[in-house]
């Protein structure tokens, strides 16, 4: 009996000599791992100092110990996680394009096989491909529509049709300087130190709401004489391709709905 008794006693201080191990490793783990301080540890012996005074059963107290500093470890993980996930979410909505952004990408993406005309280094992608467009529309397409409008049906070469040819002119064909005269103010003002960017931006957009109004009044030509009974044959379909071209063009550079009356408000606006 007396044996036994001593061969259990030392299983119990074996026990406790494993678990304080255990309870010490795991405190030095949190000090390291989380970057705490010492303290928490030295609270830790401080504990176990009393429980030894107080003849407490030291595989009971260091148990509770060992479950009290793994809890502490795993809400510290659990904290670590949720603030790596809120990173992860925040970096995911800086990442991801605003709507705003999306529809300019989907703008830019739709007017890219356009050709770029060498306006100026500094003048805008919109300014290059509009231009560029309307520069090959003249080249490709206006000279079928003139030979229309001067044509048979020269008798119908109103005021109206004259102003489009000299439009036309302005906006799609290169003056001595290399550029459509409409541009002249516009490559002035880039070429201008220091630039008056509010003036670049006005400028740009009197350009734009210009090459607009040009194409709206083309359209509603163009659709006048498709609808004309005795315009048929050859003739009829070169003009139902360039009033296909126009409306592409209104439609990629996102000007159908500015039409000549809303151009000029938004211009004093």
């Amino acid at each position: 009996m007396f044996g036994k008794g001593m061969f259990g006693k030392r299983n119990l201080e074996s026990d406790a000599d494993k678990l304080l191990k255990q309870v010490r490793k795991r405190y030095d783990d949190y000090i390291v791992q989380f970057m705490k301080p010492s303290n928490c540890r030295n609270g830790f012996e401080e504990r176990y100092l009393d429980a030894l005074r107080a003849r407490i059963s030291m595989p009971s107290f260091l148990r509770t110990e060992l479950e009290v500093i793994e809890e502490m470890i795993q809400q510290e993980q659990d904290d670590e996680n949720m603030r790596a996930e809120e990173a992860y979410k925040r970096m995911q909505r800086k990442q991801r394009p605003s709507l705003a952004e999306r529809v300019f990408e989907e703008y830019m993406a739709r007017i890219e096989h356009y050709p770029d005309l060498e306006i100026h280094g500094n003048a805008s992608y919109e300014m290059k491909k509009l231009f560029g467009a309307l520069f090959s529309f003249e080249r490709d397409y206006w000279p079928a529509i003139d030979k229309v409008l001067r044509g048979p049906y020269g008798a119908r070469y109103t005021p109206v049709r004259q102003s489009l040819e000299e439009r036309m002119w302005s906006l799609g064909c290169l003056s001595k300087d290399g550029c459509p005269s409409t541009l002249k103010r516009y490559i002035h003002l880039l070429t201008q130190i220091p630039r008056n960017h509010g003036a670049v931006e006005r400028e740009e957009k009197r350009c734009l709401i210009e090459a607009a109004a040009f194409l709206h009044s083309l359209s509603g030509e163009l659709t006048d004489l498709i609808a004309d009974p005795g315009f048929e044959g050859e003739v009829k379909e070169t003009v139902v391709k360039a009033l296909e071209k126009v409306h592409i063009m209104l439609s990629d550079f996102r000007l159908t709905d500015l039409k000549p009356s809303q151009g000029r408000r938004k211009l004093k606006e």
